[in-house]
């Protein structure tokens, strides 16, 4: 996702001409290239956690009310559920042309089937519906949330003292489940810190995490977990239908390839710079070809296709509402104050927009990829 995108274009739109905007640090932002890069010296330190690796026992708490007692409001279920794109301006959360606010600022969103899940300045997990007051849920890192979702599921990462611990909100019925997996205590929570304790990605039933072991599968109604690759030298960008969108990296040679396959180092290799976002059956990865050149690569033969918005002077584009069409943001210069369209695509088509002049890059326009638009 593209944490630290306001600071980020804003940093852009100040230093550098308008043609020269930076595509690859709004699709992913800096904490994401410095993963990439910095991943390939992890290696043994974090392998050798495995031998002491402990898990906290699993807990769960109802969250939300559930049955009779949680109201939905028809209008808002039938937006969720459709995926109809959301953004959010301040406590004001936008879909399909209609409001609801949520009583506090908002600094990181996902969407979901059901509703929306944030968080504040203060690190608080909120889940809203857009059916009476949001409830909060957990917390996270403040300055550097990740929240990964699909459908009903949402994953982050806290902390207890010094042990990670990963916690999965199901906002359809309201329980969170918790546990620590293969995490030992002293494992950093952000993506450029030498031994991270990560959420990638959420397919299904299924949360995919980097723990002591490497990247992790968990079903947490089962509590079953596959390890689908050694710690060390690698980023995941997405997994849907079973698929993980993932860049291994080469210290020998300094390159990375990337594939879309069931585990680290398997499946088909595609031509991308850097991937983002997989559409819902796996097949299309939003990515980047070169630095700066969005792209959408079909994971099955490897081909590509420019994903660029005629009419603007820089795209971006952050999400799939289904296994063909996808949306994202039409900007034009200066990139900081001039309002901002939200666009939906459809691959091998154009784009149209489904929501003009959201707000500017200044007024802090929050979309939902799960992690901070600020720093």
């Amino acid at each position: 996702m593209t944490g630290l995108l306001n600071d980020l274009m804003h940093d852009r739109a100040d230093t550098l001409g308008a043609p020269d905007l930076d595509v690859a640090t709004i699709v992913r932002e800096g904490d994401r290239r410095l993963m990439r890069r910095r991943t390939a010296v992890v290696g043994g330190g974090v392998a050798a956690a495995v031998l002491t690796a402990v898990a906290l026992p699993t807990a769960f708490q109802s969250a939300l009310p559930s049955g009779d007692d949680r109201a939905v409001d028809p209008p808002f279920a039938a937006a969720f559920s459709a995926h109809l794109p959301v953004y959010a301006l301040g406590s004001t959360v936008h879909v399909d042309g209609r409001t609801f606010d949520v009583g506090r600022e908002v600094f990181s969103m996902v969407q979901t089937d059901t509703g929306v899940v944030f968080t504040d300045p203060d690190g608080t997990v909120w889940s809203a519906t857009g059916s009476g007051e949001p409830v909060a849920v957990g917390s996270t890192h403040a300055r550097h949330p990740r929240l990964e979702t699909d459908a009903s599921l949402v994953a982050w990462m806290e902390r207890e003292g010094d042990q990670p611990v990963y916690a999965v909100l199901d906002q359809s019925s309201g329980e969170v489940r918790r546990s620590s997996l293969g995490a030992v205590p002293g494992m950093g929570w952000l993506r450029d810190e030498a031994d991270p304790a990560l959420v990638y990605a959420v397919d299904r039933q299924e949360v995919y995490v980097r723990d002591a072991r490497g990247l992790v599968a968990w079903n947490p109604a089962t509590d079953e977990q596959r390890v689908l690759g050694e710690a060390g030298g690698f980023t995941v960008d997405d997994v849907q239908a079973g698929l993980v969108a993932h860049g291994i990296d080469h210290p020998e040679t300094g390159e990375t390839t990337y594939r879309v396959g069931p585990a680290l180092g398997e499946g088909n290799v595609v031509p991308a710079w850097n991937g983002f976002a997989l559409s819902p059956d796996g097949r299309y990865l939003l990515g980047e070809s070169d630095p700066d050149e969005a792209a959408v690569f079909d994971a099955t033969t490897g081909t590509s296709q420019d994903a660029m918005a005629e009419g603007y002077s820089f795209s971006v584009f952050y999400g799939w509402v289904d296994e063909d069409s996808y949306v994202g943001l039409g900007m034009n210069k200066p990139y900081d104050t001039t309002p901002i369209d939200l666009l939906s695509c459809d691959v091998g088509a154009g784009c149209t927009v489904i929501a003009e002049a959201i707000g500017t890059i200044d007024d802090g326009v929050v979309i939902p990829i799960g992690e901070s638009m600020d720093e």
